[in-house]
């Protein structure tokens, strides 16, 4: 129930998004994001991999992630909760502090380790953003065009 959530319905609005019919994979199924507040990125090759929570395996959740994998050092954007919902006829409900979804870090060195850091949003960083955005929207297969 929307009156119940912690985010403004405005705010809701600007960050829910329907995917077209066409690009769902079942008809029964429809298909939306919420994009996330999160950006991740690089400066040396990185891929961030996005799966279905662990902890809520074997629940019924009402709705399968869809699930990627994407290169951060040259492809920084904001992550989305992109779901197929499974039964529209049930709600489906995230409580406060229940994942979203487990996110992974690779690199092409297996050892070497990763470090995460919580920095500002630069003005370089914005213009980034703002190159790549939609990007998906214009032709799929974005994978091929990111490259290492």
């Amino acid at each position: 129930m929307l009156s119940q959530s912690s985010i403004t319905i405005e705010k809701l609005r600007k960050q829910f998004v329907w995917s077209p019919r066409e690009q769902w994979a079942s008809h029964e199924h429809p298909v939306f994001q919420i994009t996330a507040p999160y950006v991740f990125t690089s400066e040396t090759p990185c891929y961030l991999n996005q799966a279905f929570p662990r902890e809520l395996i074997g629940r019924q959740t009402g709705f399968r992630l869809i699930e990627g994998r994407f290169p951060i050092h040259n492809w920084p954007r904001p992550l989305s909760w992109a779901v197929e919902w499974l039964n529209p006829d049930e709600d489906i409900i995230l409580k406060r502090g229940q994942p979203w979804f487990d996110l992974c870090f690779e690199t092409d060195d297996p050892a070497s380790s990763i470090a995460l850091r919580k920095q500002e949003m630069s003005d370089e960083l914005r213009k980034r953003l703002l190159e790549t955005k939609d990007v998906t929207s214009y032709i799929r297969g974005t994978s091929k065009l990111m490259g290492k």
